[in-house]
């Protein structure tokens, strides 16, 4: 009898893995971030999309960002005015068949795309377990740009990937936080696809490398205005210079991104 239980369950966890492999997904996850790391109650929220296809290239971005790029490639630019403006401007590319992560950043006049290795030394942990959205998951912890991550992540759906630039375990992360919940992201969501689309037209990004893309978010920092250049319309000087002082004023509580180094 034992040995018939045993079976059924392989056979469950397969069957399970075989459904997930042949269709397109989509895992929402609400992120809750602290913007200002001197600020324990400034704490803030976004839906995340992690869209995965058939071939394993999985599509990574806020909420907002999908609509905009979907609403820009349909009949109807002017429902631009209904959606909420994206918090974050990376929709970030993965592929299955190697370490190379692409990100997309749109800062409106400015498009850059970054090309990185991400190598993820992941440490499982094969003692803690938990469920989560009705899986099994299982605990593991690794280090990636300057914070320590823990993350959940269940074997029973064969997608080896994650939010964000997390990929590499055995299975798909349905939480990961850094260990001072400065950033969490939480699976609530998973649903079949009928289509996979991007919408996002990857020959308007320019490839950039790492160190001038910091330069380029310096920059902006000390001018935000730069992101409204348009050789097209012409802003006059006086609103240019309240639009810096006004967002460089906010800047100043935006001090803790994702990747500290």
């Amino acid at each position: 009898m034992k040995n018939y239980k045993l079976l059924f369950l392989i056979l469950v966890i397969f069957s399970a893995q075989s459904i997930f492999s042949q269709n397109n997904y989509r895992i929402k996850y609400e992120l809750t971030y602290q913007i200002d790391s001197t600020d324990a109650n400034n704490i803030q929220y976004d839906i995340m999309y992690l869209d995965i296809s058939q071939k394993n290239e999985s599509f990574f971005r806020p909420e907002s960002v999908f609509l905009k790029d979907s609403i820009l490639q349909s009949n109807n630019p002017n429902a631009l005015f209904s959606i909420t403006k994206p918090k974050f401007r990376y929709s970030i590319v993965k592929n299955s068949d190697g370490e190379k992560i692409n990100s997309f950043y749109d800062y409106t006049a400015y498009k850059f795309k970054l090309s990185e290795d991400v190598n993820l030394n992941w440490k499982l942990d094969n003692k803690e377990k938990k469920k989560i959205l009705g899986y099994n998951a299982r605990k593991a912890t690794v280090s990636y740009g300057g914070r320590n991550y823990i993350a959940w992540y269940t074997n029973e759906i064969s997608i080896q990937d994650g939010p964000y630039k997390f990929k590499g375990l055995p299975g798909l992360i349905l939480e990961i936080h850094d260990d001072q919940n400065h950033y969490s992201f939480k699976a609530f969501s998973i649903q079949k696809l009928a289509d996979y689309n991007s919408y996002l037209i990857t020959s308007d990004f320019k490839t950039i490398s790492k160190e001038k893309f910091a330069d380029f978010k310096k920059k902006i920092k000390q001018k935000p205005s730069l992101i409204l250049y348009n050789p097209g319309i012409r802003i006059p000087k006086e609103g240019m210079d309240k639009y810096d002082r006004n967002h460089r004023e906010r800047n100043k509580y935006k001090n803790n991104p994702i990747e500290l180094n």
